[in-house]
């Protein structure tokens, strides 16, 4: 009833404007009129939300370094997964979704063996090669709070640990025989992946464990984390400080290059540290792990629901982990808390379809808070609040979209590696509508400041003055198009040129 009276009234009102040739943006709450009926519209025309059980199925694991090529799979029937869990494996959430369009590679085998191999040369060539579809897909709705709760609670449930430890209960697969019975090396190396479906395995959720840092979990892989961490999002070899132990050496050969530089053009000098590009880019090719047992872990995951529909989500590392699936096979993605991956993503040459698109319009959503310095790219220099544990976190950028909460603005919340947890985004930020929990925090520093109504410079606050706009149930999206990182670094590539910041 309340629709049709919007309707009926902003007719009369756009008849009125024609009638008197009075410009539409000259009318009395005319646009606030307008959003408020196609609103209601959009409301009135979507389905009731759909309230579903997402099942945890399996418990995926690739091996890495220590047992390259091993894969094991557990499937779960008996409803839990460890003594700390709940008594059920079920996430009862909303899970709204929308359809978004994609890019999906054809064929990534020949890509995806050179990475495995560490061919760069492989890799460049079946780039070129590579065709691609562009398709629409059900992703989730990641403008709606309820789905992002369900989404964090699944990354936050990858961190917990399988009951089941016995050789037997496993599915290994892989080329040779795996004597895991004392070591279990999938508790010490490799990728973990939590595998929910809802009940016609219509759709999908893969959710991958993030760093096992001690503030995360009990810290069993944090060796393996820490390296592939300071791999992919330093600026150079986590190059920190001179006592620092760098993961690659890139940087003695942007050294080399600047000398050389120097020799042929004397007098000249830069105050901006060097590194080498080409170098960086066949490190990670070379020494990053993760990405291809991620890859060879998703791969198991589509082969077993072929006709399903694969989302992606994970937290810290995780999320970035996944964030680089969703560029290499096209999947919808969340991530929280994920520290910015762009620019690994462009070292590793990752099969991004930029000629079809911009990197910021794929399906990526990247969910995370201002006092977080890890997404926020402030973990830079050795007296950060990283370098602490070890991290040089220092990359910026993300890639598709962000979903930014300025708690530090908006709360009052001081930085703090602390603030990193999944359970600060699940029980602090998603449980609430944002806008009511702004006007919260709002209210609460007007309480404490209510003995004085006089503000400097000497001016009076009103009551009646007008209150911020809100900002919806969850911040509005942005995009991190024009980021940049690494801006303090020259890189220099086997050519001899030079090029400030990232580094590719």
């Amino acid at each position: 009833m309340r629709a049709h009276l919007l309707i009926l009234l902003l007719a009369l009102l756009t008849s009125c404007a024609a009638a008197f040739q009075i410009p539409w943006e000259a009318l009395p709450f005319a646009s606030r009129l307008q959003s408020a009926v196609f609103d209601k519209l959009y409301w009135a025309a979507s389905p009731a939300p759909q309230t579903k059980v997402i099942s945890l199925r399996h418990v995926y694991h690739q091996g890495t370094v220590r047992y390259p090529g091993l894969s094991a799979r557990l499937d779960l029937g008996d409803g839990s997964i460890s003594a700390s869990s709940s008594d059920s494996n079920n996430i009862r959430g909303v899970l709204r979704t929308k359809r978004v369009k994609t890019w999906k590679p054809r064929d990534t085998r020949d890509y995806l063996h050179a990475h495995r191999n560490g061919d760069g040369i492989g890799i460049k060539s079946s780039l070129n090669d590579m065709d691609w579809d562009e398709i629409e897909v059900d992703a989730p709705d990641v403008q709606d709070r309820e789905t992002l709760l369900t989404l964090a609670k699944m990354a936050s449930k990858a961190y917990e640990e399988p009951s089941k430890k016995g050789d037997g209960d496993w599915t290994i697969g892989g080329k040779q025989e795996w004597n895991l019975s004392s070591s279990f090396g999938w508790e010490n190396d490799g990728i973990r992946g939590h595998v929910f479906a809802t009940e016609d395995n219509s759709t999908v959720v893969v959710a991958l464990k993030g760093t096992s840092a001690a503030l995360l979990d009990n810290g069993s892989t944090s060796k393996r984390d820490k390296d592939n961490d300071n791999l992919f999002f330093s600026c150079c070899c986590a190059r920190v400080g001179w006592t620092w132990h760098t993961v690659c050496d890139c940087y003695e050969d942007g050294q080399k290059a600047q000398s050389s530089a120097a020799s042929l053009s004397p007098g000249s000098s830069s105050d901006q540290q060097t590194c080498g590009s080409t170098c960086l880019s066949k490190a990670l090719i070379k020494k990053s792990f993760y990405y291809p047992a991620t890859t060879d872990l998703f791969n198991n995951i589509s082969y077993a629901y072929p006709n399903s529909q694969i989302w992606i989500t994970g937290h810290s590392l995780g999320g970035a982990l996944g964030a680089m699936l969703g560029m290499t096979f096209g999947n919808p993605t969340v991530t929280f808390e994920a520290p910015a991956e762009r620019m690994a993503a462009l070292r590793l040459h990752l099969p991004l379809p930029t000629k079809h698109g911009k990197l910021h319009e794929l399906p990526i959503t990247h969910v995370y808070h201002t006092a977080d310095p890890i997404p926020m790219g402030e973990c830079i220099g050795a007296a950060s609040l990283c370098a602490n544990f070890g991290f040089a976190m220092e990359s910026r950028c993300h890639s598709g979209h962000t979903i930014l909460y300025d708690t530090v603005e908006k709360l009052g919340w001081s930085s703090s590696v602390v603030t990193h947890r999944i359970a600060t985004l699940v029980e602090d930020l998603l449980l609430e509508d944002w806008d009511k929990k702004v006007s919260k925090a709002k209210a609460k520093l007007n309480n404490k400041t209510e003995t004085s109504r006089w503000r400097f410079p000497w001016s009076r606050k009103d009551q009646d003055e007008p209150d911020e706009e809100k900002v919806g149930s969850v911040p509005r999206l942005r995009s991190e198009a024009k980021c940049r990182d690494c801006s303090d670094w020259k890189f220099t590539d086997d050519d001899g040129k030079d090029s400030v910041g990232l580094g590719i």
